[in-house]
């Protein structure tokens, strides 16, 4: 069972938010906000319960934080099996969606975060990501 290289933790902005959720001191807003970090974290943890279990040998970083061209966004999950390197997004959706104009709308009608927008950055840095992986591999 392969053993991740870089392990899942909660970010300081996760413990603030649950901190000031607990008191009672969060917006309508940033309570939605929050929630919606608690149950991406808690998907993105489901699912490294799940890459445990697998039988292959293969490297699985978890949590990436990255910057290029001073641009910083997150990968959920990166696994490297063989030859072949794996970007991950993960989500814990539920409900209902449709899509138009190039978006995703949950039934209510409430727009949801696009994330091609985020494939499209995670492809013009897959370039760099492929250099820094070499290097690491090597």
């Amino acid at each position: 069972m392969p053993e991740p290289f870089k392990i899942r933790i909660e970010s300081d902005l996760l413990k603030i938010l649950r901190s000031l959720n607990t008191r009672g001191e969060l917006s309508n807003e940033v309570k939605k906000y929050y929630l919606n970090q608690e149950k991406g974290f808690t998907g993105e943890v489901q699912f490294d319960l799940l890459t445990a279990k697998l039988k292959n040998e293969c490297y699985i970083l978890n949590d990436l934080q990255l910057e290029v061209n001073n641009n910083s966004f997150q990968i959920d999950t990166v696994m490297i099996y063989q030859a072949t390197v794996y970007l991950i997004d993960v989500k814990n959706y539920e409900g209902n969606y449709y899509y138009e104009n190039e978006n995703f709308y949950i039934m209510s009608g409430d727009e949801i975060k696009n994330h091609w927008t985020s494939l499209n950055e995670a492809k013009t840095c897959s370039a760099s990501c492929s250099r820094a992986l070499d290097t690491i591999m090597k």
